[in-house]
């Protein structure tokens, strides 16, 4: 079974083939799957998200734009956050620890 962050449980086809795409570092493959539906937030038997795994292996792309926006969102600078946004930073850009800045800007306030 699949855990995904929010409690539920997922026993399907594209969660774990998105877990062993990650760990395998196949990128093109993990990036098909997540298309397909995979959740990117689906976690593995260790406790790890799919997103965390491949920052961690890097596999995600490391961009001014996803850095920037996680730096705002971290100091709690909401406007330069949002400007960031405009500007084509992902909302759901990922930290190393896989929290994204969705979660971490309505966690923060």
């Amino acid at each position: 079974a699949i855990a995904l962050r929010d409690g539920a449980v997922q026993d399907e086809a594209l969660p774990r083939a998105l877990m062993a795409a990650v760990h395998a570092g196949q990128t093109a493959e993990a990036l098909a799957l997540m298309e397909a539906g995979a959740p990117w937030d689906a976690i593995d038997s260790f406790g790890h998200s799919a997103g965390a795994i491949a920052l961690r292996d890097g596999a995600v792309q490391d961009e001014a734009l996803p850095r920037a926006l996680m730096a705002a969102v971290h100091a709690g600078q909401t406007a330069e956050a949002l400007a960031l946004m405009e500007a084509g930073a992902p909302w759901d850009a990922i930290d190393s620890f896989g929290h994204s800045a969705g979660a971490i800007a309505l966690r923060d306030g």
